[in-house]
C-alpha cells in the first residue's frame, strides 16, 4: 500500500505515522477529506460557518463511509479529541486525543460505526484480519510512542472510549444535534 499523502498540520504522532504507514498495515484510510462533507453532518448553514474550521477530517473510519475527525477544542493539536462521523449520521468521541486513536487502532480490524447522536447506538464490529497482520504496526507504535497493544475491544471501551466520552460528548452534541 502506497504512503497517502501527507495533510499539513496533523498533530506529529499522526503525520509520523502518515510517513511510515508504507511498511505496515493500519485500520484505517488516512486520506483527507474535504470540509464540505461537514455540511452533511452539521444542521444550518449557520453553525456550519460557525464550526467548520474546528474539524479536521482525517479520512475513512469504516469502508461504508464513516469518517474519523479531530476537534480543535484548544491549542495543542496532539491533544484534540478524535471523533466518528457516522455515514447515516451522527459523530461520537472515540478518542481523548490522536495517540489514544492510533492505540484504538493496535485492536486490528475493529471498525466504529455510528448512525446516530444515541451513544447507545455505537458499535464496534470486529471484522476477519484476513490477509492483514497488526503486529508490525503495534511494534512501531511501541517503539515510537511506548504505548501497548490493546487486548480487546472492552479494554478500548474502558481506557479509550469512555473517558474521551465522558470528557468530550456533550461539546460535540451541541454542535451536531439538529
Amino acid at each position: 500500500m502506497p504512503a497517502p499523502p501527507s495533510q499539513p498540520g496533523l498533530p506529529a504522532p499522526l503525520a509520523e505515522l502518515v510517513q511510515a504507514s508504507d511498511r505496515f498495515w493500519i485500520p484505517a484510510e488516512l486520506t483527507p477529506e474535504n470540509k464540505e462533507v461537514l455540511k452533511y453532518f452539521i444542521t444550518g448553514s449557520e453553525k456550519l460557518e460557525q464550526y467548520k474550521d474546528r474539524f479536521t477530517i482525517l479520512g475513512k473510519a469504516t469502508r461504508s463511509g464513516s469518517l474519523y475527525a479531530l476537534f480543535h477544542s484548544g491549542s495543542d493539536p496532539k491533544e484534540f479529541p478524535v471523533l466518528v462521523m457516522g455515514d447515516e449520521g451522527g459523530a461520537l468521541v472515540l478518542a481523548a486525543n490522536v495517540l489514544q486513536l492510533m492505540r484504538f487502532w493496535t485492536l486490528g480490524p475493529v471498525y466504529p460505526y455510528v448512525s446516530s447522536m444515541d451513544q447507545s447506538r455505537f458499535q464496534l464490529i470486529q471484522e476477519p484480519a484476513v490477509g492483514r497482520d497488526i503486529k508490525p504496526y503495534c511494534q512501531w507504535l511501541q517503539q515510537h510512542f511506548g504505548l501497548l497493544p490493546l487486548a480487546g475491544i472492552e479494554q478500548a471501551g474502558k481506557e479509550i472510549i469512555a473517558p474521551a466520552q465522558a470528557r468530550h460528548q456533550a461539546a460535540i452534541n451541541a454542535i451536531f444535534a439538529a
